[in-house]
């Protein structure tokens, strides 16, 4: 399969393989997107509906509560005297009632506007029979149902309900059905009755269909959408719009206050009518994604194809190709040639100025800035090490290759003598110490083969000449010399002069736990390890060993830190400063740990010793060697209380304890809490347990 997939490739031109590699990363994406908008949409219907039913669950909640403010009513109306006056009035009612039955529907009109109640209710006293609207008076309350508010049934529904016992804080609802009211046209109200806080008066509350429709918001939705108000036995006691179940998604909302359940009917059409323009949007996108990207792939495909051509055009006269052979094929082996030249040359221009410059020929002025840009290492601050072999034994491997294959690349490596190689790297302590890694370990086998010398650090061309002078005199004639020694600037071939390790003053450092001057001393120890560093290393390491033996901390075993002879002394003193850095953190948790124990201690002391009257803040601060303020921020951390407030909550503990379980006195439980002053202990115990010692002392027994 894959010999069938590249001899096709072979033939197809590379236009036509550049556009079917975007093509078919711009069908993936689209294909991705097609999928992205699907699932969104789906997603989307699903949060309509999760919105859909949200709302109405509001909706149900907020009509509920209008219920609930109806039913308060009595509350604020039958707290006057002309209510009491026409409800204990006896039937048919008296003359001498009439000014308060007036009254009282003032009052009974003024608390309807101002709950915002339906547009008509009513009130209908038990005893006298007296009927109170909004806009009438009936001293008959039957008058009031056979010419004023008439029922389509003739009212017989709403007397039987009137006639059933009912609690004071329950509603009851009545079968929607057609109402003349006032001599209107007969139209469909829900009527709800709530009986009054004190007696058997009821009052009556009349929803029309606009007013439950405008309460559960119905022109928002299709002028289809459905309303039902259903029992738990299935009676329909409220209908709203035409009920139908195909094409239609139901919502159901209980309506505690009630006793019933809301279900609305939303046409399913409307959620998808809902998601149909994210649905377009999409798709128009997609299809201008698509003749965008097919038009790109063109663009792409032949821009990316014709700098190749003209390359090779122009370049690659000797590369001649055929009509029959692949263009890929001849890219590839034009870039590996270009390449393959690019890297001769710049060979070339870098043995040419390392060869001038380790002879001593200078580099004219022209050439500086030509040979600047194509080395741009040079513009950087750079080391120049000779390494010379003093091996006379032949070897498989000339140090030359050797140094190239175990150097990194950033090191630049050019046989310049026999035996000898320089090597440029850039003048950064970590490459100055890799550069010394490297050459100790090539000696370990053949020992002291390997000898170079480094200059001090140089940058730009005009000092690489010098640079490379310094570099040859460092090296030592005889083998016991270092592998590394840097020139200063006159070329003497001095180690740079630095301040010698004062070890005195880092024992100093370390008796007083200053962590900012060990760590500084060590900075300088690491610069300047002066002629034994492994000595340097051993005499700091048994200082810290000893001062974690005087703090009782743990110190790392001798394989953690050992001088590594393989190591530079600046990498071996490096090991230190983790030391002394991990002696700092177990001291500081040393410490912590001993506060947690001294505040656990201070709390047990009070405790255990709370029956001392001399007890306080001052005398127990004396007695564990610490300040006020210490002690009093350890029980507050502790216990999270003050002292006071802790102390009192142990003696009334205590007290509480000897009142339940002893035969003592309340003198003696006082004495033996700490209180001398019985008033005292009075005075606490009150204010702790709301209660006085014998009334409390009683309770228990």
């Amino acid at each position: 399969m894959r010999q069938f997939f590249g001899r096709l490739a072979a033939r197809l031109p590379l236009f036509w393989q550049y556009f079917i590699l975007l093509s078919t990363v711009v069908a993936l994406f689209l294909a991705a997107l097609s999928i992205s908008t699907r699932q969104f949409t789906q997603s989307l219907q699903g949060t309509y509906l999760e919105q859909a039913q949200e709302s109405f669950d509001q909706n149900c909640h907020s009509f509920s509560r209008a219920l609930f403010l109806t039913h308060t009513l009595p509350a604020a109306l039958e707290d006057n005297n002309d209510y009491s006056t026409i409800a204990n009035s006896s039937y048919p009612l008296a003359r001498q009632a009439y000014p308060s039955l007036l009254s009282l529907r003032d009052s009974f009109v003024v608390q309807c506007s101002m709950l915002d109640l339906p547009s008509e209710c009513f009130l209908l006293f038990g005893q006298s029979r007296v009927c109170l609207t909004r806009s009438s008076i009936f001293t008959e309350g039957e008058k009031c149902f056979s010419s004023y508010l008439v029922y389509e049934d003739g009212g017989e529904v709403l007397r039987t309900a009137l006639d059933q016992p009912r609690g004071h804080n329950s509603l009851h609802l009545i079968p929607a059905q057609n109402v003349s009211v006032a001599g209107a046209a007969p139209a469909p109200y829900l009527t709800v009755l709530a009986s009054s806080t004190y007696g058997s008066d009821t009052y009556g509350f009349l929803y029309s269909g606009a007013t439950i429709s405008e309460h559960f918001h119905l022109s928002t939705l299709p002028d289809d959408t459905y309303l039902q108000l259903v029992r738990s036995d299935g009676t329909v006691m409220f209908s709203y719009g035409e009920v139908a179940e195909d094409g239609f998604i139901q919502l159901t909302s209980a309506v505690p206050s009630l006793s019933c359940t809301a279900v609305i009917g939303i046409p399913r059409t409307f959620f998808q009518q809902t998601t149909q323009n994210v649905r377009t949007i999409p798709l128009l996108i997609f299809l201008v994604c698509m003749v965008i990207g097919i038009a790109i792939c063109f663009l792409f495909s032949h821009l990316s194809v014709r700098p190749f051509r003209q390359l090779i055009k122009t370049h690659a006269m000797d590369e001649a190709q055929t009509p029959s052979e692949n263009e890929l094929a001849t890219i590839d082996s034009f870039l590996r040639t270009t390449q393959q030249r690019a890297t001769a040359l710049h060979g070339m221009l870098t043995s040419s100025l390392l060869l001038r410059s380790f002879s001593g020929q200078p580099v004219r002025q022209e050439e500086y800035q030509s040979l600047s840009d194509a080395l741009p290492q040079f513009l950087q601050p750079q080391y120049a090490a000779v390494v010379r072999d003093h091996s006379t034994a032949p070897s498989d491997e000339p140090m030359f290759h050797l140094l190239r294959s175990a150097l990194p690349e950033q090191f630049l490596c050019e046989y310049i003598a026999p035996q000898e190689t320089l090597v440029l790297f850039p003048a950064e302590a970590a490459e100055s110490e890799l550069f010394h890694a490297t050459l100790t370990t090539l000696n370990i086998e053949t020992p002291s083969r390997l000898f170079c010398g480094i200059s001090a650090p140089f940058t730009g061309l005009d000092e690489l000449s010098a640079a490379i002078r310094q570099a040859q005199f460092c090296i030592s004639a005889d083998s016991r010399r270092p592998i590394l020694q840097f020139a200063d600037s006159t070329g003497n071939g001095a180690a740079p002069s630095s301040a010698v390790f004062d070890l005195k003053r880092f024992q100093q450092a370390l008796t007083t736990w200053n962590q900012p001057e060990l760590l500084a001393l060590l900075d300088q120890a690491c610069a300047n390890p002066g002629p034994h560093p492994e000595e340097l290393f051993y005499s700091i390491l048994f200082l810290l060993r000893d001062a974690a033996a005087a703090g009782n901390l743990p110190f790392p075993d001798g394989n953690a830190c050992s001088y590594l002879p393989t190591g530079t002394p600046t990498a071996n003193l490096q090991q230190l400063r983790g030391v002394v850095n991990e002696l700092f953190r177990q001291k500081a948790a040393m410490q912590l740990s001993d506060k947690q124990q001294l505040c656990e201690d201070l709390v047990t002391f009070i405790r255990t010793n709370f029956s001392d009257p001399t007890l306080c803040l001052f005398s127990l601060s004396s007695q564990f060697d610490v300040s006020e303020r210490f002690t009093h921020n350890a029980i507050q951390s502790t216990t999270g209380m003050n002292f006071s407030n802790f102390l009192l909550q142990c003696r009334m503990q205590e007290a509480a304890r000897l009142l339940q379980q002893t035969d003592c006195s309340i003198n003696e439980v006082a004495e033996q809490c700490g209180y001398p002053a019985i008033s005292t202990f009075y005075r606490n115990f009150k204010k702790y347990y709301q209660m006085t010692p014998a009334d409390y002392k009683a309770s228990v027994q």
